[in-house]
């Protein structure tokens, strides 16, 4: 009677595994998903206005008056403030030197009155940490909006939808193969 074997070749495992050892590659890899993967995730939760859960709470009704009263120019008493800027009366919001009126419009998407935080990414915007890289928002404010506070209702757009997880995944799996 003839003897079978099966054999199980371990040799892709070895390249697999010395790619894991391999931190350059991880760390190229790591980088290029955050550039291609997360950014591009980022922006698109800007578009949808949504977070890992639900629709971003609408501006409040007040919010939306005061938007609409610096947009129409409307003002009474308006004062000036010591940094220069020009407060709206019973109105918490400041309009810079700078800012057009234009920018507050109410109808505007929200986070995007002035663009300046969707405009604080860029693939680019990456760092290397201990565990990995990050991909970051270079606006001051921006981790207020994400993560929210007490007056600020919180609007994550720092987040992976499945579908990003899954490209992120498939790519760091070529990467460590060689295959990118």
């Amino acid at each position: 009677m003839a003897q079978v074997e099966i054999k199980l070749e371990d040799s892709k495992w070895r390249l697999f595994l010395d790619g894991l050892r391999d931190k350059s590659r991880l760390r190229r890899g790591l980088k290029t998903v955050a550039r291609i993967v997360m950014y591009k995730e980022a922006i698109q939760h800007f578009k949808d206005e949504s977070g890992p859960q639900e629709k971003w709470r609408p501006r409040s009704r007040a919010t939306q008056a005061a938007y609409a009263r610096m947009h129409s120019g409307r003002t009474t008493k308006a004062s000036r403030l010591r940094d220069g800027t020009e407060k709206q009366a019973g109105s918490p919001y400041a309009i810079s030197r700078g800012a057009s009126r234009a920018q507050f419009n109410p109808t505007n998407k929200l986070l995007q009155m002035t663009g300046h935080m969707r405009k604080a990414f860029s693939p680019n915007y990456v760092r290397e940490i201990d565990a990995g890289v990050v991909l970051f928002n270079a606006a001051e404010y921006s981790g207020f909006h994400d993560e929210g506070t007490d007056r600020l209702p919180q609007r994550e757009f720092m987040w992976l939808s499945e579908g990003g997880i899954d490209l992120a995944g498939k790519m760091m799996l070529e990467f460590m193969k060689g295959e990118r």
